[in-house]
């Protein structure tokens, strides 16, 4: 069996389980050490949110200005984790203020995805680090425009908010509910933030409906989708 025929099988097995998990998947693979070997990609080249991703190319900015002479790595880095971008896992989850060195934050940005420390860290190389490190890898389709206090900063003009928090429950709430064929929306606590009840038509209408509405907006970053068998109302109800 030569390799195109186990490649073109690979994707066909791949686009299965994005199907089978009624969601919108991307994927691009490939040897690094080799770049004459042969990739493997679902939709690698359509433009889609970075999301947490984005700390990749941060960090090889980041090593690009240390290698170059620009950015002591070692440097010292006061930090106060209430100044800090909300988040469940790095210095957002610190009490106390901490003094790290500039390589301990991206560090702590690639193991446990940081979003901290990514600010911080790109508020020390800047926007134009990132950017031209991109250029020279040829990757000429992707922009890194800011960081998460970025986003956030902007999802509170734009909902016309005071906080992150009143920000990311009233925008997506509100957005969803206003969708078609959205029948509900609830803000959960726990491992989920939402639940969107949909009235559709079959499968794959509800599959058309998350890669439309879903899958394409920033703030959704996970979907799972269900489907509803029977019902029965409550008599009290």
């Amino acid at each position: 069996m030569n390799g195109g025929v186990r490649r073109d099988t690979a994707v066909d097995r791949i686009r299965a389980v994005f199907a089978d998990a009624g969601c919108t998947g991307w994927l691009h693979a490939r040897r690094c050490a080799d770049p004459r070997a042969a990739m493997l990609s679902v939709r690698g080249d359509e433009r889609v949110v970075l999301a947490s991703v984005y700390k990749l190319p941060l960090f090889l900015a980041f090593c690009a200005e240390v290698d170059a002479g620009r950015l002591d790595a070692s440097g010292q880095l006061r930090i106060v984790p209430s100044d800090c971008t909300p988040g469940p896992t790095g210095i957002a989850s610190f009490r106390d203020p901490v003094t790290m060195s500039r390589r301990d934050v991206a560090a702590s940005m690639m193991t446990v995805s940081d979003n901290a420390a990514a600010d911080v860290l790109l508020g020390e190389i800047g926007t134009t680090a990132v950017e031209e490190l991109l250029t020279r890898l040829g990757l000429t389709r992707t922009r890194i425009v800011g960081g998460t206090a970025d986003v956030y900063q902007r999802l509170v003009e734009e909902t016309d908010t005071r906080t992150t928090v009143e920000a990311t429950t009233r925008r997506p709430v509100t957005g969803l509910a206003e969708l078609p064929g959205v029948l509900n929306v609830f803000l959960l606590g726990g491992a989920h933030d939402f639940f969107v009840h949909v009235a559709a038509a079959d499968s794959d209408a509800l599959n058309d409906f998350v890669i439309e509405h879903l899958s394409t907006d920033p703030d959704v970053a996970l979907t799972e989708t269900n489907l509803i068998f029977q019902h029965a109302r409550a008599g009290w109800y």
